[in-house]
């Protein structure tokens, strides 16, 4: 056989066998999208709360129509995470924890950490440093940084509209693109920064020994002159049961037999964990009765039923069928162990009849941000629900009415890429209303690049405000409409400038609630004018001298508030009173993804 004509059959059969691996592959990631379609429906106890069946079918059918041979495993992964993203649910996405480690295991870690701040990413932590903190990088191994970060947002996790949380984990989650991107056993990435300097920036062994997590509950107290104590909660999962239960306790024992009357709640970073251990800290500042949830929503599917089974055993059965129907708890453990798999059920809970000795009854300020998922997102609706304090940060993971939870972990079988589904809702509402839009804070707080580089927190600022002049805030009880939307958005647009506080901001309030009176005072003597029995011309001349009044009254309020604000405030409040003001405020803490005229 000639030569020319054996390397041409070599040749041959290496395209043929290519053509059949990579039509295997396409094969294979049609069947994981029929098999995870399927999973959803067996596993998750309320699918379409937040969208329709249609939408989810579309939106797999669109998967579909995007696989071919081209189609790589990563895009396959984010394939999957945006079609799970129909469903609007943190706990039913990609198993991110697997996707990390799986980068982490092949290609190594990065010890440095990013902040997004109004489309731009700054470095916010350095343990090697290297690099200035607050410096701008702009490329990552010469590629535009915006492109892992649009990687990192297709498998970033919503719960609703919480878009200020998607970008917050995909900040993360970028980085983690960005390894995917550099060859197995590379040492180091290269950064820049946006003023041109290039940065071989190390990369690090996943280390084989597991950090073990001491405590995640950390108690902050006054020094000589300070009054304000904080707990810092860092997690609601991690560590042992134990030892959470046991600091939180001893702290709020302490505070108790204090003078101290001011607390700070602080949930940043807290992506959510036990239930259980977030009630138990609910207990320690709401001296009322309430049930949590309202409503519980499972859903029993063969992982679930497996572990009720272990639980419900031996003497926990022989207790949880002699006072089941008495303790809720007992009843949960009870009622699902008994579902058939496939079935949904819901408990509705009642209130808990029991009060801590130690319930702190003094002045409480929460902390939140777009990392305050799950159960912390549970733990800032019942804080707002009974008027706890007041809320500083950003929008956090999730709605008033609840979240999902309790996500069963599974394994495609032909891509091997982890999704988690939820198994559970705790329902806030008791008549299961399942709103998208985030619980907000009654106070924004953007971190600058300033404050970046000093490591300042300008949470601390805030709370200062909160203590020196308790009544200045978003959740005060205006009479009219315009002028709780006007402080609201002054709160929000100054959110990045801490010259927006002390007296100043106080005075502006006060300018504000003062205005307030004046209109709602004018509202209803327009509205007595035109009930009158007089001629329909004296209503009218009546009417327009007063809406001349009100408009006067409003006038004075904006003049006196501008003189007040600082010359660099002046320009933003002037565009907020405009009267061809936009429909959308483009500064401050809309000018993030959150914003639907930006993202566009």
């Amino acid at each position: 056989m000639p030569k020319t004509f054996k390397n041409f059959i070599v040749l041959l059969i290496a395209f043929a066998s290519s053509k059949i691996t990579a039509q295997e592959i396409t094969i294979g990631y049609h069947n994981d999208l029929d098999t995870l379609r399927a999973w959803v429906d067996e596993i998750h106890p309320w699918p379409y709360s937040r969208c329709s069946k249609h939408e989810a079918d579309s939106a797999f059918a669109l998967a579909h129509s995007e696989i071919d041979s081209s189609t790589s495993i990563l895009d396959f992964s984010k394939l999957i995470g945006r079609t799970l993203g129909v469903f609007s649910d943190s706990h039913t996405l990609i198993n991110i924890d697997q996707f990390q480690s799986s980068i982490a295991n092949n290609k190594g870690e990065l010890k440095i950490a990013l902040r997004y701040i109004e489309g731009k990413f700054f470095v916010s932590k350095d343990p090697n440093n290297i690099i200035d903190l607050g410096t701008q990088i702009i490329k990552i191994n010469d590629n535009p940084i915006i492109e892992y970060f649009n990687s990192a947002l297709s498998i970033s996790p919503t719960e609703g509209n919480t878009y200020t949380s998607k970008v917050r984990v995909a900040t993360i989650l970028m980085l983690d693109f960005a390894l995917y991107d550099i060859e197995d056993g590379a040492e180091r990435i290269i950064l820049e920064t946006s003023k041109g300097e290039v940065i071989d920036y190390p990369i690090v062994k996943r280390s084989t020994n597991i950090e073990k997590v001491k405590s995640v509950v950390e108690w902050v107290w006054p020094i000589e002159g300070d009054s304000i104590v904080t707990i810092k909660v860092k997690s609601f999962n991690e560590g042992k049961d134990g030892t959470y239960y046991k600091e939180v306790k001893r702290g709020f024992r302490k505070l108790k037999r204090s003078n101290y009357n001011h607390l700070v709640v602080d949930l940043r970073g807290n992506l959510g964990g036990s239930a259980t251990r977030m009630k138990y800290l609910l207990s320690f500042i709401i001296d009322e009765e309430f049930a949590f949830p309202e409503v519980y929503l499972y859903k029993q599917c063969r992982e679930t039923k497996k572990n009720y089974n272990d639980v419900y055993q031996g003497f926990i059965k022989w207790v949880a069928d002699k006072f089941g129907d008495n303790e809720q708890d007992l009843q949960v453990i009870k009622k699902s162990a008994h579902l058939e798999i496939g079935e949904t059920d819901s408990i509705r809970l009642k209130p808990n009849n029991y009060k801590f000795k130690q319930v702190f009854d003094g002045n409480t300020c929460l902390l939140i941000d777009g990392l305050s998922a799950s159960a912390s997102v549970s733990f800032a609706s019942y804080y707002k629900r009974f008027n706890r304090g007041d809320m500083i940060g950003e929008n956090c993971m999730g709605a008033m009415t609840g979240t999902f939870g309790n996500p069963i972990h599974r394994t495609l079988n032909n891509s091997r890429i982890g999704v988690s589904i939820a198994s559970v809702a705790f329902a806030l509402d008791s008549n299961l209303n399942w709103h998208s839009t985030p619980i907000s804070p009654f106070r924004f707080i953007q971190q600058s690049p300033e404050e970046i580089s000093t490591e300042y927190d300008p949470y601390l600022s805030a709370i200062d405000d909160w203590y020196n002049y308790p009544n200045v805030s978003s959740s005060f009880d205006f009479l009219t409409i315009e002028c709780k939307i006007l402080f609201s958005e002054l709160e929000s647009v100054y959110s990045q400038n801490r010259k927006w506080a002390g007296e100043m901001r106080s005075e502006v309030f006060d300018l504000i609630v003062k205005c307030d009176y004046c209109i709602e005072d004018y509202n209803k003597k327009i509205k007595e004018v035109e009930k009158s029995v007089v001629s329909e011309d004296e209503i009218l001349e009546s009417v327009t001298e007063l809406y001349r009044r009100k408009k006067r009254c409003i006038e004075l309020r904006n003049a006196q508030i501008h003189l007040k604000l600082p010359f660099e405030l002046r320009a933003t409040f002037n565009e907020l009173i405009a009267p061809n003001r936009p429909d959308v405020l483009h500064f401050g803490i809309h000018n993030r993804a959150d914003c639907n005229v930006c993202i566009k």
